[in-house]
């Protein structure tokens, strides 16, 4: 699993994927401060899902959810904010999940676990041909 992480504070961001590593080693992991690096990074590669931080400079997590849905739009969304007043708009954007800081292993593990279970999905779909 290929996970893109953006948050702007850098002690919440190296939190976020020292709990991505405790929950499995083997995800591979891009991170940025910065939502406008995020885009250049996503064109550079594909991920699977995105951990966003809702409130940044120069553009918002939904902001940045909406272009790289436009981008790709089989990636999963779960947003980690402090915020607990943009859930709705986050639902409606897809996401798999909404954690509130500050962030705990387990809760984390469960959103990551339905993301695990969205990608099994798609693979079996996209390996299955249809009638079977």
């Amino acid at each position: 699993m290929r996970v893109l992480i953006v948050e702007d504070e850098l002690d919440t961001l190296s939190e976020i994927e020292d709990c991505l590593r405790c929950y499995d080693e083997t995800i591979e992991v891009e991170s940025c401060s910065n939502p406008l690096l995020a885009i250049k990074a996503y064109r550079s590669q594909s991920f699977d899902a995105a951990l966003l931080d809702i409130r940044m400079p120069e553009m918002s997590g939904l902001e940045l959810a909406e272009c790289l849905s436009a981008m790709s739009p089989g990636i999963s969304f779960i947003f980690i904010t402090a915020y607990n007043n943009y859930a709705t708009e986050a639902f409606e954007l897809n996401a798999v999940d909404y954690i509130l800081k500050p962030i705990r292993q387990e809760r984390l593990n469960k959103a990551l676990d339905k993301i695990k279970k969205e990608l099994s999905e798609k693979l079996n779909a996209a390996v299955t041909p249809p009638g079977d």
